[in-house]
């Protein structure tokens, strides 16, 4: 929790040097895909201010399928092996909260912009599918993939477009996810790696 705690300091901040000099607070609604077995689509909201090039935001949002690719093919794997009728559906949704610095060009209506974060994600494995009355938990020992919150890294890039006080976000960012579970059967995952395309709607006060 401590570089979330710095974080939100940082930029708890920034809005109090907003009473004072020349710095912006913005509202974000973000939306995208991610990428990691498979697609999915992902929304989030943030809270930020900006002074001058450097931009601080808390974010907060929930990812729809994460589910490494790794485990997925010993999944389909250990199907194949146990001969069943149908191929299971496996899912990895999570919630997550991350803290963002973002260094951006301060002028001109289209702004360049680099980013790094880190926060939390509260990892949901979904592996409890039945099919033809066999339970895939009991089959493939998944006991062992609990919910869990672990820590997360980010990085990425992109373009702001500004329209009076409004503004367009269009990036890319790359997720890890420190994550530790697996299958009692011995698969372990260390880290989750997602890819993520995304737009953000945001307006500045």
């Amino acid at each position: 929790m401590t570089v979330l705690r710095m974080v939100a300091f940082s930029c708890v901040a920034m809005l109090v040097t907003a009473g004072t000099a020349s710095a912006q607070v913005s509202l974000r609604v973000l939306g995208g895909v991610t990428t990691a077995a498979g697609e999915s689509p992902f929304v989030a909201g943030s809270l930020g201010g900006r002074l001058g090039w450097i931009e601080i935001d808390v974010e907060g949002g929930r990812m729809f399928d994460i589910l490494p690719a790794g485990l997925l093919d010993r999944l389909n794997d250990l199907q194949r092996q146990q001969g069943l009728p149908v191929q299971a559906i496996a899912k990895l949704p999570a919630t997550y909260a991350l803290g963002n610095l973002r260094f951006i060009s301060p002028a001109g209506p289209v702004q360049p912009f680099v980013s790094a974060g880190a926060g939390f994600a509260r990892l949901e494995p979904r592996f409890d599918v039945v099919v033809a009355g066999i339970s895939l938990g009991d089959v493939f020992g998944l006991t062992s993939a609990r919910t869990q919150t672990e820590p997360l890294a980010t990085a990425g890039a992109g373009l702001r477009i500004d329209v009076g006080r409004g503004y367009l976000d269009l990036g890319y960012r790359y997720l890890v996810i420190f994550s530790d579970f697996g299958l009692e059967s011995g698969l372990r995952v260390g880290r989750t790696h997602v890819n993520s395309v995304y737009g953000a709607l945001g307006i500045s006060f």
